[in-house]
């Protein structure tokens, strides 16, 4: 791998840590939101593979919406 790779592999899996840590979600509940399995979730945190544009891209939606949730229930809307 060349540092070009290595360097597109943790800025990717760093945006995806990112998503997961702040949506409040257990490991287990963000796979699960992200329709992927428990053990491609642990391979994208580890960062050991480049996360696809497909998952990077359900990851970001997936944390605007339980984002949007939370703040909605903290002002007492819901």
């Amino acid at each position: 791998m060349t540092v070009e790779e290595l360097h597109d592999i943790a800025k990717r899996n760093k945006a995806y840590l990112t998503y997961r840590t702040k949506s409040l979600l257990t490991n287990k509940g963000w796979a699960e939101a992200l329709g992927i399995s428990d053990e491609r979730d642990r391979v994208y945190a580890s960062m050991t593979e480049r996360v696809p544009n497909v998952i990077l891209n359900r990851a970001y939606m997936a944390y605007k919406k339980i984002r949007r949730i939370i703040n909605t229930m903290k002002r007492g809307y819901l």
